[in-house]
């Protein structure tokens, strides 16, 4: 952490396991208007670049998971971070800002993973372009918080129970009364995501 921390805007933090073999991780977040990029954009030049390094993409950083890392590897890491993260480059073009659809209400959600596929369901709050609500799946029900873009909606919730804690980060676009995309698994991988809003 100590090879970005005194770059503009980047904070970092260390988010520790639950119980059962599982490393801390270290989350790295920063302003993409101060420093000219995207959290998307590290992320493929990291997975994309010489060496290739994965990590994981949130929507306001990348989270480091040490797990599988051998000697010497968090070094070739933090190198190749703060070369992209301190890089020169031009300022990042505004996008215009359509209004957020209306998606306030109940949910019924379907996931399809690599191998299987389960139901949730969700109730939406709308406060602008900022979405919070409740989430529940088979053995829990937390709280989610997300945005609304115009159609492009994102939220995240941590499913599971202790050891077995999994944060589920959604993005999709919204159709009307139906939503698809995809969701991001950190370390378990990606999958796909529908949900069609309940009269």
């Amino acid at each position: 952490r100590q090879a970005v921390a005194d770059l503009p805007s980047v904070q970092t933090r260390i988010d520790q396991p639950g119980i059962a073999n599982v490393a801390p991780t270290l989350v790295i977040t920063w302003d993409p208007s101060v420093l000219h990029c995207t959290p998307a954009q590290i992320h493929e030049e990291l997975f994309y670049g010489e060496p290739r390094i994965a990590m994981h993409l949130l929507r306001d950083g990348l989270r480091v998971m040490p797990y599988m890392m051998e000697k010497g590897d968090d070094e070739v890491v933090a190198r190749r971070l703060r070369e992209l993260l301190s890089k020169e480059r031009p300022p990042l073009a505004e996008e215009p800002q359509l209004p957020p659809v209306d998606v306030a209400g109940s949910w019924k959600v379907h996931i399809r993973y690599v191998l299987g596929e389960s139901e949730h369901a969700m109730a939406l709050e709308q406060d602008g372009t900022t979405l919070k609500g409740r989430y529940r799946s088979q053995f829990s029900e937390p709280e989610l918080e997300g945005r609304i873009l115009g159609q492009h909606i994102e939220f995240q919730v941590t499913l599971g129970y202790q050891s077995n804690r999994v944060r589920y980060a959604f993005s999709g676009e919204v159709q009307g009364e139906t939503m698809k995309g995809e969701v991001s698994l950190g370390e378990f991988g990606k999958a796909e995501w529908t949900a069609e809003k309940v009269k």
